[in-house]
């Protein structure tokens, strides 16, 4: 069984680059996450598992609901998805 990205969870399009918050080949970290923080366990972890690394934004689309959703690329071939609340740009 194959985990699916929040970009193929949902229907997604792409964002125009003045809707976007964050542009491909931006510097970004992802934010540090606390423990008592209300989120959901999923979330919690995911992000936990990112939390103040440094990446570089590979793409970004919007969800069906209209949330940005970013691509990153971090070092050895790793990608993570992310929403803009997420990421600090750098």
């Amino acid at each position: 069984m194959e985990q699916l990205t929040i970009f193929e969870c949902e229907e997604a399009s792409p964002l125009a680059e003045e809707e976007m918050v964050f542009q491909i080949g931006d510097d970004v970290k992802i934010r540090n996450v606390l423990e008592d923080e209300p989120l959901d366990p999923e979330d919690f972890y995911y992000l936990k598992d990112f939390s103040n690394k440094k990446g570089i934004v590979l793409s970004a689309k919007a969800n069906s609901q209209g949330k940005e959703c970013y691509e990153v690329g971090f070092d050895r071939d790793v990608k993570g998805y992310f929403y803009s609340g997420d990421l600090i740009l750098l």
